[in-house]
């Protein structure tokens, strides 16, 4: 694996990233396209989540998974603590509500700018043939690639014992493509629909953090699976990473509005860095959510 080489641009194309027999993206007007675009609505609409197993093909997996393990060492690693907002403590707010619910995160990034243009990665999340894919499931058009420098399209790097714990995203939705699994653990667990713009449904999310475990859901995401996930309004987590093996995660980002990046903030949280773009960004959200 560690030999793979990387793709030139001139010779990448579709079907050297996407089993494109299971996933006609080059074809979404077709039979197989249109009944694969139905399925992908349907489990967004009942689940807030789509799971789309081997997306990619077994070459660009192992060239993916070469990359990223070659670019680990370089990943900003940090454990800290958050509630499920990613904000402040509020002293003003009583101790049992959910954001002074605090709980440790250990995780590290291998933030956008590192990952070299050639890659698999990004070829993918600049094809307009995957935008008009993912628009055509969220049911959201158009929909934008993030402008955020160092958290466009991160690679998640998470080693034995690290966590994810619960939280919400800042976008509605998000997407993730398994580059590596891990020995054991690394489940991603979540709760569709938690919230909504209108009602925060703080005691809903209460209890879950109080261990409530029947409105949870699990995923085993693998080696090239592909999710689409309803994040901003589904509370969500992955588990504890198990094994020698270290679990990648890359996160290509879309979004509804033009040249969004992070607050900086969740910038310096996340990726150990913000940018002058960063500083720039309006400290209002975009929906009114807690962030």
């Amino acid at each position: 694996m560690a030999n793979s080489q990387p793709l030139s641009a001139a010779d990448w194309s579709l079907g050297q990233s996407i089993d494109l027999d299971r996933y006609p993206l080059h074809d979404l007007d077709g039979v197989g396209g249109r009944a694969l675009i139905a399925r992908c609505r349907e489990a967004l609409h009942d689940d807030g989540c789509c799971h789309l197993e081997g997306f990619l093909t077994e070459a660009a997996v192992a060239r993916s998974a070469a990359m990223a393990e070659a670019l680990a060492p370089q990943a900003f690693r940090n454990t800290t603590r958050h509630n499920v907002y990613i904000t402040p403590d509020d002293p003003s707010l009583p101790a049992e509500h959910p954001a002074r619910h605090f709980q440790t995160r250990s995780q590290g990034f291998i933030c956008a700018d590192l990952i070299p243009a050639d890659s698999d990665i990004v070829r993918l999340y600049e094809s307009e043939a995957v935008t008009a894919f993912l628009s055509a499931c969220l049911e959201i058009a158009p929909i934008y690639p993030s402008a955020d420098p160092v958290a466009c399209m991160p690679i998640s790097v998470q080693r034995t014992g690290e966590v994810f714990p619960w939280h919400f995203d800042g976008n509605e939705f998000t997407i993730t493509i398994a580059l590596q699994g891990a020995e054991g653990g690394g489940l991603f667990e979540y709760v569709p629909n938690l919230r909504s713009p209108e009602d925060e449904n703080y005691d809903g999310v209460r209890r879950v953090l109080d261990g409530e475990r029947g409105l949870v859901r699990q995923l085993d995401l693998r080696a090239g699976d592909l999710q689409i996930f309803l994040g901003r309004y589904s509370l969500h987590r992955v588990t504890a990473v198990e094994g020698a093996t270290t679990r990648f995660i890359a996160a290509p980002a879309w979004i509804r509005v033009p040249n969004y990046v992070n607050t900086v903030e969740r910038s310096i949280d996340g990726y150990g860095r913000a940018t002058e773009l960063h500083y720039r960004r309006s400290a209002q959200s975009h929906d009114g959510l807690r962030e």
